[in-house]
């Protein structure tokens, strides 16, 4: 997640997720995210991953 934030992602993560189409996190792997999220400072940084874990709940 933190790669897709980042100024100039990893060619590979990006050549990953473009080539799969859909690609599935399980719950368990969410709720992670979440976790980690909750333990960030608040800082700019922890709002850009914030918004991108809105955006794959969306999906």
């Amino acid at each position: 997640m933190g790669t897709l934030t980042k100024a100039t992602p990893e060619p590979q993560v990006i050549e990953f997720l473009s080539s799969n189409g859909d690609t599935w996190l399980p719950a368990i792997v969410m709720y992670e995210l979440e976790f980690g999220l909750r333990i960030l400072p608040e800082s700019k940084r922890l709002e850009q991953l914030r918004s991108l874990q809105l955006a794959l709940l969306e999906e």
